[in-house]
C-alpha cells in the first residue's frame, strides 16, 4: 500500500502542479484580455470585461485547488516514507479532497452529464480514492 500512497501523491503533485501553471496562464490571460478590450467600446468592451473577471476568479479558484493539491501530495508523499505526523495531515487533506471530488461529481450531475462526461467524473474520484485508502492502510501499518 506504500507504493500506491507514494503512486497517488506523486500524480497530486503533478496534478497540483499543472494546475498552478493553468491557473497563472488564465490570470495572465485575464489580464491581457482586460488590457485590450480596454480599447474596444460598447458590447464588446463589457464582453471583455466580463471575461476578464470570468478568468481572473477561475484562475484563482484553480490555483488555490493546484496548491492543496501540491500540498496533500507533498504530505502523502512523507507519510509514506514512515512520518506518522504528515501521514495523517495528509490524510485529513486526502479526505477534504475526496468530499470536494464528490460534491464536485454530484453538482455535474445535477447539471446533466452524458457517458463520456461520467466516465471523466469517475475518473477524477480515483485518485482521492486511492489516496485515502492507501494512506489509511499505512496509518494501520505504522501503528
Amino acid at each position: 500500500m506504500r507504493t500506491i500512497l507514494k503512486v497517488t501523491s506523486v500524480l497530486q503533485i503533478i496534478g497540483g502542479i499543472l494546475s498552478i501553471i493553468l491557473a497563472v496562464l488564465s490570470i495572465v490571460g485575464g489580464g491581457v484580455l482586460g488590457a485590450a478590450s480596454s480599447n474596444a467600446s460598447g458590447l464588446a468592451q463589457s464582453a471583455g470585461v466580463l471575461t476578464t473577471g470570468m478568468l481572473m476568479i477561475l484562475g484563482v479558484v484553480v490555483l488555490l485547488g493546484g496548491i492543496f493539491s501540491l500540498v496533500c501530495g507533498l504530505f502523502g508523499l512523507k507519510g509514506s516514507n514512515g512520518d506518522k505526523r504528515k501521514l495523517k495531515t495528509a490524510l485529513v487533506l486526502g479526505w477534504i479532497s475526496l468530499v470536494l471530488s464528490i460534491i464536485s461529481v454530484i453538482g455535474e450531475i445535477a447539471g446533466g452529464t452524458d457517458t463520456k462526461e461520467m466516465l471523466s467524473m469517475l475518473y477524477s474520484l480515483l485518485i482521492p480514492v486511492l489516496f485515502v485508502v492507501s494512506g489509511t492502510s499505512v496509518n494501520k501499518q505504522i501503528e
